[in-house]
């Protein structure tokens, strides 16, 4: 009689786990690098990812790193599912490190730029102008928070920044770059046009007293991407989730706090540019 008692408790048992755990929702790991402030990005990515969980069912996993390097390795892990990038920081991963699952189009455009910004204070009007100035980059890996104004200097003066500047700061994010200029601190920076324009038109007062001076070439927009180590079935969902959400109305308008119009797929754009750029700046440091 103890016995079976044993067995009726014991199937009721296993009968409830084995439930829970098919109710149990599965996790996706959702990733921002550090191109703006962690209360920033956080404010701008986490509806986006609940957005994403909630159309796969399944819970999510959200994480912010304070360098473009440490998401990288999150990336080339597979600690992350998915995540936004710079697209400079593309370079320092391998192919089969990354997909790119989406592009997002601003203003009708999936490119932007880098600003190289002064403060009005400054009196500066030109590049030229900086020389002998205080100068913040953003973080290393970043395209037009550092690659792109590093190859400017050093292809226009034969001279790196720092023998051109006469103090670099590296500050890991683009708001604080913004923040630096606008408040007279440093007398130029280089930062996203996106980040840059999308304070411009949420908080104008955060660039009141800045000059844009430089105007970079077009580049891919930073991309969202999925881990190499996320299946096809996983991947092919969260991309026809992403490049739909404009479609309804919670995604429009969780595209709208960002700016977005819509995210697309991968298109024709390439890292060509960028690519000819390091390789330039590698050979001039030899």
């Amino acid at each position: 009689m103890k016995s079976s008692a044993i067995l009726f408790c014991l199937s009721v048992f296993l009968f409830w786990s084995t439930s829970a755990r098919a109710q149990e929702k599965e996790t996706i790991h959702f990733g921002v690098a550090s191109v703006i402030s962690p209360g920033e990005s956080y404010s701008q990515y986490s509806a986006l990812s609940e957005y994403l969980g909630k159309k796969l069912n399944m819970k999510v996993a959200f994480f912010q790193k304070d360098s473009y390097a440490k998401m990288n390795s999150m990336i080339r892990e597979g600690e992350v599912d998915v995540a936004t990038v710079c697209t400079g920081a593309l370079l320092d991963l391998n192919e089969k490190d990354y997909k790119v699952l989406a592009i997002p189009v601003v203003r009708g455009k999936s490119s932007y730029h880098s600003y190289i910004i002064v403060s009005e204070k400054s009196g500066i009007k030109s590049v030229d102008g900086l020389k002998g100035q205080t100068f913040a980059f953003t973080d290393s890996l970043s395209n037009s928070g550092a690659l792109y104004p590093t190859y400017l200097i050093t292809k226009n003066t034969n001279q790196s920044p720092e023998r051109y500047f006469s103090k670099v700061y590296y500050t890991g994010n683009h708001d604080k770059s913004i923040f630096l200029v606008n408040s007279g601190v440093v007398a130029g920076a280089a930062v996203d046009s996106l980040i840059f324009e999308y304070f411009r038109e949420k908080y104008p007062e955060k660039v009141a007293n800045i000059r844009i001076i430089d105007t970079s070439p077009e580049f891919l927009a930073p991309p969202i991407v999925a881990s190499g180590k996320v299946n096809d079935t996983l991947f092919k969902k969260m991309q026809s989730i992403l490049v739909n959400m404009h479609k309804d109305d919670e995604g429009r308008r969780i595209l709208g706090g960002i700016l977005v119009d819509r995210l697309i797929p991968p298109d024709s754009h390439s890292l060509d540019s960028m690519i000819e750029m390091k390789k330039f700046l590698d050979a001039h440091s030899r």
